[in-house]
Protein backbone atom coordinates (compact mmCIF):
# COMPACT_ATOMS: atom_id res chain seq x y z
CA UNK A 1 0.00 0.00 0.00
CA UNK A 2 1.40 3.49 -0.83
CA UNK A 3 0.90 6.69 0.86
CA UNK A 4 -1.27 8.95 -1.38
CA UNK A 5 -0.92 11.99 0.71
CA UNK A 6 -0.24 14.96 -2.01
CA UNK A 7 3.69 15.91 -1.16
CA UNK A 8 4.42 19.48 -1.12
CA UNK A 9 7.57 21.41 -0.83
CA UNK A 10 8.34 25.19 -1.24
CA UNK A 11 11.34 27.14 -3.31
CA UNK A 12 11.83 30.38 -1.75
CA UNK A 13 13.73 33.31 -3.90
CA UNK A 14 14.88 36.57 -3.43
CA UNK A 15 15.67 39.19 -6.26
CA UNK A 16 17.25 42.44 -5.58
CA UNK A 17 17.25 45.46 -8.58
CA UNK A 18 14.40 43.92 -10.53
CA UNK A 19 11.59 44.69 -11.97
CA UNK A 20 8.00 43.31 -11.83
CA UNK A 21 7.77 42.05 -15.35
CA UNK A 22 11.70 40.85 -14.78
CA UNK A 23 9.68 38.32 -11.92
CA UNK A 24 7.14 37.53 -14.20
CA UNK A 25 9.13 36.70 -17.08
CA UNK A 26 11.40 34.57 -14.90
CA UNK A 27 8.41 32.66 -13.07
CA UNK A 28 7.06 31.83 -16.74
CA UNK A 29 10.43 31.13 -18.16
CA UNK A 30 10.59 28.38 -15.15
CA UNK A 31 6.81 26.96 -15.93
CA UNK A 32 8.12 26.19 -18.95
CA UNK A 33 11.17 24.56 -18.67
CA UNK A 34 10.85 22.54 -15.15
CA UNK A 35 9.17 19.02 -14.40
CA UNK A 36 6.33 19.55 -12.13
CA UNK A 37 3.80 21.36 -11.08
CA UNK A 38 3.82 24.63 -9.14
CA UNK A 39 2.37 27.51 -8.22
CA UNK A 40 3.11 31.02 -6.98
CA UNK A 41 2.08 31.06 -3.20
CA UNK A 42 3.39 34.63 -2.48
CA UNK A 43 5.44 37.37 -3.82
CA UNK A 44 6.14 40.44 -2.12
CA UNK A 45 8.16 43.37 -3.55
CA UNK A 46 9.79 45.99 -1.53
CA UNK A 47 12.24 48.55 -1.20
CA UNK A 48 11.40 50.32 -4.72
CA UNK A 49 14.35 52.31 -5.80
CA UNK A 50 15.06 53.63 -9.26
CA UNK A 51 17.00 50.50 -10.34
CA UNK A 52 14.37 48.18 -9.23
CA UNK A 53 13.14 46.52 -5.90
CA UNK A 54 13.28 43.60 -4.25
CA UNK A 55 11.15 40.49 -4.70
CA UNK A 56 10.87 37.61 -2.11
CA UNK A 57 8.76 35.09 -3.67
CA UNK A 58 7.62 31.46 -2.97
CA UNK A 59 6.68 28.55 -5.27
CA UNK A 60 5.19 25.67 -4.26
CA UNK A 61 5.39 22.56 -5.69
CA UNK A 62 2.30 19.69 -5.34
CA UNK A 63 3.21 15.78 -6.09
CA UNK A 64 0.42 13.43 -6.24
CA UNK A 65 2.41 9.85 -5.95
CA UNK A 66 0.69 7.61 -8.94
CA UNK A 67 -1.03 4.29 -7.34
CA UNK A 68 1.34 1.12 -8.04
CA UNK A 69 0.21 -0.66 -11.39
CA UNK A 70 -2.06 -3.34 -10.14
CA UNK A 71 0.02 -7.03 -10.44
CA UNK A 72 -1.12 -9.55 -12.55
CA UNK A 73 -2.60 -13.04 -10.69
CA UNK A 74 -0.12 -15.85 -11.54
Amino acid sequence: ETNAEPLVHDLQFELRDVHEGDVLRLIQDFREHVKGRFRVNACAFSDPRASGMTAKCILRFVTVPQPPAAQPAQ
